[in-house]
């Protein structure tokens, strides 16, 4: 299998023990020599054109995701590298063999790969496989990238992607906290449970008592370099938009200016402890966890020294980085529905930015401010 993210790509394959060494070798040739044949990239491309079309048409989620990446990495003369959440069916079609030749010189090199192993082996055994397979470990070093600090909207951006006739709005707000590796990222991460963890703020006041979503969290998304975001993400009916809307930004402003209780602070830590490593009972859980790790430079004692980390979190210590950070005021929000049923409720809080996700996110209308 084969999964890229925003910031590394992971090949993978399954092996019984008795095979392990022809996997890896398998694996070796794959990294280190593809073929990258033109007519096999056309037809790809052609897939990929399809697949993109699809996405731009049926699925909100990806449309919203596509245009709050976009807003949260804006830089004023370059393109920032977490601005490209995805591919659009236009992009596709102009990259050639070359391209693919070129980029694979450039980063899969051996001073940017690692090779994880994980099951029923040994470490003689593995090494011995994976120097026999990747024995060339000449070759310079990756390009280095630019991850120029972005600039935060001076006010709430407020965008639609617009799916005509849907019957439920996609609602996405975010913001950008401290670095992964930063002191206080735990502390961001504490307070994004309480705002939307399983038994958070979100949870209490549009799930239970009013029934105005379907759905309602928050989280980090974890990215290697750079401030991580922290996204509110909701499915509403189109009718209830509006109203969730705006309990997400009076809840995320109450965070920011109110500190949490000790009991939201210790549920909040609790939670994010429990759940970590939850998928390491699999060799390839455990695999996933080790490459995951490697990619945001995480040491080998991550585990004990996060849970640590949050044990220490106080209320006034995730009060502190959610004022510091999550400023409605200043946010991004991205709703992908209807946008004649929804424009107007929007509108409310500030100019409404309407987009055509079949048409490169081109812009469709602005919906001025309507604070009546």
């Amino acid at each position: 299998w084969v999964d890229t993210g925003l910031d590394a790509t992971v090949i993978g394959l399954r092996a019984t023990r008795d095979r392990l060494a022809e996997a890896i070798e398998l694996l070796g040739l794959v990294v280190q020599r593809p073929r990258l044949d033109a007519a096999e990239l056309t037809r790809l491309k052609a897939r990929a054109v399809d697949a993109a079309r699809d996405r731009a048409r049926t699925d909100g989620r990806w449309g919203a995701l596509m245009v709050l990446f976009r807003d949260l990495y804006a830089l004023p003369t370059e393109l920032h590298p977490y601005a490209s959440f995805g591919a659009t069916a236009s992009e596709l079609p102009k990259i050639t063999a070359a391209d693919c030749r070129a980029f694979h010189a450039a980063w899969y090199v051996p001073k940017n790969t690692v090779v994880v192993v994980a099951g029923d082996t040994t470490p003689e055994a593995t090494r011995a496989a994976v120097e026999k397979a990747f024995g060339d470990r000449r070759g310079a070093e990756p390009p280095a990238l630019s991850f120029t600090e972005p600039m935060p909207p001076g006010s709430l951006k407020i965008t639609i992607v617009d799916r005509p006739k849907s019957a439920e709005s996609e609602i996405f707000v975010g913001v950008l906290g401290p670095e992964r590796r930063d002191a206080e990222w735990p502390a961001l991460a504490v307070a994004g449970q309480v705002l939307g963890g399983p038994s958070g703020r979100l949870s209490r006041d549009l799930l239970e008592p009013r029934g105005a979503a379907r759905a309602a969290s928050a989280a980090t998304i974890d990215v290697a370099e750079g401030p991580v975001p922290l996204v509110v993400q909701a499915v509403a009916p189109a009718a209830r938009t509006g109203a969730v809307a705006q309990a997400i930004l009076e809840q995320a402003e109450q965070l920011a200016t109110t500190m949490p209780s000790q009991e939201e602070t210790e549920a909040a830590a609790g939670r994010l402890s429990a759940g970590l490593g939850l998928g390491i009972g699999t060799a390839a859980g455990l695999a996933d966890e080790i490459a995951g790790m490697q990619v945001l430079d995480l040491p080998d004692d991550y585990h004990d020294s996060y849970r640590k980390e949050l044990r220490d979190i106080t209320p006034a210590l995730a009060g502190k980085v959610a004022a510091d950070h999550v400023r409605p005021a200043r946010a991004v929000v991205v709703v992908a529905g209807d946008a004649q049923v929804i424009g107007p409720m929007l509108s409310r809080f500030g100019d409404v930015k309407v987009v055509d996700p079949t048409r490169d996110f081109e812009r469709k209308r602005t919906i001025q401010r309507d604070a009546s």
